[in-house]
């Protein structure tokens, strides 16, 4: 088998890969598709498909991190050795996180006339902007 990541963008990479050579002496009944963070030492089965498909998108990959990925053929007699990429897909990052800021300033006002009234003026000015 041939395994390539042929694309890769938010949660997800896309994997292709050809049949193999041999079927070992028994058709084909499917492909399993596994990855490992580059961290680990420990394989998940992320997903499977039959035989007639060759290609798989594993989801949920965190931002930023690497991982291995690799297919493994499936007959009667059992599971190929497998197909592993060479070298880990690095995820895209997380955009950055936009912060707001709210800008407020109060001014009141107070002035108090002849006849003992107060009156409170209030002025108001807020604004917000992207960081």
């Amino acid at each position: 088998m041939n395994l390539r990541a042929t694309q890769v963008s938010g949660d997800g990479v896309t994997l292709d890969w050809s049949k193999p050579r041999s079927d070992g002496g028994s058709p084909l009944t499917g492909y399993a598709i596994e990855r490992r963070d580059a961290a680990s030492n420990y394989w998940t089965r992320v997903g499977s498909v039959d035989h007639r498909k060759t290609s798989f998108v594993v989801t949920n990959l965190r931002p930023g991190a690497d991982y291995f990925l690799q297919v493994l053929a499936e007959n009667d007699i059992g599971v190929s050795d497998p197909c592993t990429l060479s070298s880990p897909v690095r995820m895209p990052a997380a955009p950055a996180a936009r912060t707001l800021t709210l800008f407020s300033v109060v001014w009141q006002l107070y002035s108090v006339s002849k006849n003992r009234t107060a009156t409170i003026n209030t002025i108001q000015y807020n604004t917000m902007r992207d960081l």
